[in-house]
């Protein structure tokens, strides 16, 4: 399956979710809160914390406008409870699997409307530290699998159709994790 295609499956399935009761998603509670930075809160479940396989660590990063804090969510499947379903400003990614080579891919909704656009361009000035951001926060999985350092990052803005979405290749991992540093 192409790339995109999988991108698009997946935010489509985000959005559905919407619409059928987020709470029904029956995740394991928190039990591993970390303040890894003075804004980035990472949230493991119970689940996920002896978990090295890469395509089990699924992400939700959100963010606060007021307060500037992060919450970076880890477990098995997405945590749909983190995700504020009237501003849509979580960026969810997952490893996937290509051969032997594994991918970060990452999701972010974009919407239709006039401020799209917009929106994508704020997506895309900071598309860098989020992954440096999501490293750092499962660094264990990074420390257990160091080779992901060298994985391929993509991204899809998702707008709400296929054929208008836009898919970006980002570089490597690494790339992003030493930019996020710098800064």
């Amino acid at each position: 399956m192409h790339k995109k295609t999988k991108a698009i499956k997946k935010s489509m399935v985000l959005n559905n979710a919407k619409l059928s009761e987020p709470k029904q998603a029956k995740l394991s509670k928190v039990i591993n809160k970390s303040k890894q930075e003075d804004y980035l809160e990472v949230h493991f479940t119970e689940r996920i914390l002896s978990c090295k396989d890469p395509e089990h660590h699924h992400y939700i990063l959100t963010h606060c406008d007021e307060t500037g804090e992060m919450d970076l969510y880890v477990d098995k499947e997405y945590n749909l409870k983190s995700v504020n379903w009237e501003l849509r400003d979580e960026v969810c990614g997952e490893w996937t699997k290509e051969g032997q080579k594994y991918e970060l891919m990452l999701t972010v909704y974009v919407g239709s409307d006039l401020d799209a656009p917009e929106r994508k361009k704020i997506f895309k000035d900071h598309i860098s530290t989020v992954v440096g951001l999501i490293m750092h926060g499962d660094a264990a999985l990074i420390a257990a699998n160091p080779t992901l350092c060298d994985s391929k990052v993509s991204i899809c803005y998702y707008d709400g159709t296929e054929e208008s979405s836009d898919m970006e290749e980002l570089g490597l991992v690494k790339d992003h994790i030493y930019t996020s540093l710098k800064k």
